[in-house]
């Protein structure tokens, strides 16, 4: 993993906790997707568009919708008892995206590098209750050079998962 990539998954994981960071209840929607827009600007990343984090309650994907792009003070009320998943998706090069054939797998349109983290977070009246278990752990899509990915689950030893079971096995990942 060269420079620019570690600075790509750092600022991937520095965007969830900040979004993480500005939530507040009596907050906004809007307040996290600010705090996420902030890192990727200062970072020079590109936010993937048409992916975000949402509420999570009886089904996995429910509302609200959590932009990673967003304005501070806009959206719905950060209220006592909202779960919701915060997932900022960063690139090095495009933040158009598309879904490959296996339903499970988004990349880049011109295929570069690209990282998600993500954490299921509670609105508490203490704050932001972090609900999901943190592996350190981020999965790299490189870009395409033959016939299939080569995904990799970056944390310290380096795992290669050449298959993308990985990914399968737990969600989309860019």
């Amino acid at each position: 993993v060269d420079d620019q990539d570690m600075k790509l998954i750092r600022a991937t994981e520095e965007a969830l906790n900040a979004g993480i960071k500005a939530m507040k209840v009596g907050g906004h929607v809007g307040d996290i997707g600010a705090a996420i827009t902030k890192v990727a600007h200062r970072n020079k990343l590109q936010i993937a568009e048409d992916l975000s984090g949402h509420g999570v309650g009886y089904s996995v994907h429910e509302e609200p919708f959590v932009p990673n792009i967003a304005k501070e003070d806009e959206g719905p009320e950060l209220r006592e008892g909202l779960v919701i998943a915060i997932e900022p998706m960063f690139s090095l090069g495009s933040r158009d995206i598309k879904r490959l054939s296996d339903g499970y797998t988004f990349v880049t349109r011109d295929k570069s590098l690209s990282a998600h983290f993500e954490h299921t977070v509670a609105m508490t009246k203490a704050g932001a209750e972090i609900l999901s278990v943190s592996t350190d752990t981020v999965y790299v899509h490189k870009a395409w050079h033959d016939v299939s990915p080569a995904i990799k689950k970056i944390q310290f030893p380096m795992v290669a998962d050449p298959t993308g079971a990985l990914c399968k096995e737990f969600g989309t990942y860019i």
